[in-house]
């Protein structure tokens, strides 16, 4: 009985080793299959090549659309910023792009509820504070606007989609995403954030790095574009870290985020031109923000693009704070361009 045991394992081990010699078997093909696959892979190259771009989702700000090209499905983004930075109000004023381009999507927030984000969603629509809908401090107009404005949002049913509850897996998330494509044609998930999934394990790094894997795969199996919202890791000692240009590296658990997303973008907030000594007075003393900042402005920063386009500068917009609509602004002039502003941050930051 020994001897058939070991018969049966000495048997299978010889069958895997033959496997492992024989491509084919390896990699479950037969040869005539591959001559199938490299006529599927150049019909389907063809098809890339003759696609219209025009049809494709894309950002609602024209300059950073020509920056970064159109919302291409099997692609994943990384939006980065600090807390505070924007990654909502970003996410909030990409939805409503995408409900003009008449674009299925799909937002998970897991730090707001849906019923608050469809109602940050009309603040922004109408232009009322939301701070006013928080404190229940809103004119009687006000409400009654609100109020039509979300009434309004059933019209979009087919094409606006937001995930409800606060505590999911990145499986749960991709089922979810899985399901409104086949059943709503679904093309572009918003995902606010990435660590607020529940990973359920103490080794979050590979538990993020997984989640990452995941996501790509899922948006090259159907086609869907993933805008994935990030944290950035928090330095005490850098009390500008909002305002100065990111490195990837600062992406928490950045290690997977970086080589799997195919764009990265970095929110930031905006500084004065030639204001570093007011940054160095409050770096050592303290003070008022707006001594060196534009409370209003914000920047993109293109970090990586896979696909081959420029790099390392950073796309000006305004943030009307009280609604968080985002518009396009024209640099005022060159050499206020970010990277000049920040070279006293990051000198600073390096020599400390």
């Amino acid at each position: 009985m020994i001897d058939s045991a070991r018969q049966r394992v000495r048997t299978e081990m010889e069958r895997r080793l033959h496997v492992l010699d024989d491509p084919d078997q390896r990699c479950g093909t037969q040869p005539h299959d591959h001559d199938r696959l490299s006529d599927d892979q150049v019909a389907n190259a063809l098809a890339h090549l003759d696609e219209n771009t025009e049809a494709l989702p894309r950002w609602p700000w024209p300059r950073l659309h020509e920056a970064v090209g159109p919302l291409r499905g099997g692609t994943v983004w990384v939006l980065g910023a600090v807390q505070g930075n924007g990654k909502t109000a970003v996410g909030l004023n990409l939805v409503e792009a995408l409900t003009a381009q008449r674009t299925p999507w799909l937002y998970v927030g897991l730090e707001v509820d849906a019923k608050v984000l469809r109602a940050w969603w009309a603040c922004l629509k109408t232009g009322i504070p939301r701070y006013r809908l928080n404190d229940n401090s809103l004119s009687e107009d006000e409400r009654k606007g609100l109020r039509d404005e979300i009434v309004a949002q059933r019209e979009h049913s087919k094409l606006a989609h937001f995930a409800n509850g606060y505590t999911m897996s990145p499986e749960y998330v991709i089922g979810l995403a899985t399901r409104l494509w086949r059943t709503r044609r679904v093309k572009v998930v918003i995902l606010d954030h990435l660590q607020h999934l529940d990973y359920n394990t103490p080794y979050l790094r590979q538990a993020v790095g997984d989640a990452m894997k995941s996501i790509k795969a899922c948006a090259l199996e159907h086609d869907l574009v993933f805008v994935v919202a990030s944290q950035l890791t928090r330095r005490s000692r850098d009390s500008l870290q909002a305002f100065r240009v990111p490195a990837i590296s600062e992406l928490k658990e950045s290690g997977s985020i970086e080589q799997i997303a195919d764009v990265v973008l970095f929110a930031h907030r905006g500084l004065k031109p030639d204001s570093m000594a007011e940054q160095k007075k409050f770096r050592q003393e303290g003070g008022d923000i707006s001594d060196f900042a534009v409370c209003d402005r914000l920047y993109l920063h293109v970090a990586k693009h896979r696909f081959g386009l420029r790099t390392g500068h950073s796309i000006p917009l305004q943030i009307h704070t009280p609604s968080d609509r985002i518009v396009e602004v024209e640099p005022a002039n060159p050499a206020s361009s970010p990277s000049t502003q920040l070279d006293f941050i990051k000198t600073t930051k390096e020599s400390t």
